[in-house]
């Protein structure tokens, strides 16, 4: 996976039940903000922590990354953040990825459904859901090889972590 050069993360579960004045500022559950670090953890451990992350500037992407940035492998990641990738279409991802993805860094878009699995689906075509799970859930990464093959090298999903 050392030539994976593009990470899709979809945030982390949020909380419905929290009363947030919009959809926007809605925060993370107690299952998101466990499920974030260890996402982070995970993707340090095999070598894949992004130089740049471009993410939606929601609350619950937010929260995300800042849970994720605590761990000591992320202290050198840059952050952007893109109104565009607000339930971005899959149009707003490609936008996104033409823009920031590079061939000498490894850049996370992190964002919201479903225009991150639509994206996925036009670049890779049908992708199979896993155990009637949604192929982008909660904190789910996807790991691209964005210059080499264009190649999906595979999802992670925080269940299986």
């Amino acid at each position: 996976m050392t030539s994976t050069n593009l990470l899709l993360m979809r945030h982390a579960k949020s909380d419905w039940s929290t009363g947030a004045s919009s959809d926007f500022a809605r925060p993370l559950n107690q299952r998101g903000r466990r499920d974030a670090p260890r996402v982070a953890a995970w993707l340090a451990e095999n070598s894949l922590v992004p130089d740049l992350v471009v993410s939606s500037p929601s609350a619950r992407t937010r929260e995300t990354l800042m849970l994720m940035c605590k761990h000591e492998a992320w202290d050198h990641v840059d952050v952007e953040f893109e109104s565009d990738l607000y339930m971005a279409s899959s149009r707003n991802v490609q936008i996104m990825t033409e823009r920031y993805v590079t061939d000498t860094t490894r850049t996370m878009i992190l964002a919201h459904n479903p225009g991150l699995e639509y994206w996925l689906e036009e670049q890779f075509g049908p992708l199979d859901e896993s155990d009637e799970e949604k192929v982008m859930p909660t904190a789910a990464v996807a790991m691209i090889d964005w210059f080499e093959s264009k190649n999906l090298a595979g999802i992670t999903r925080p269940r299986t972590l």
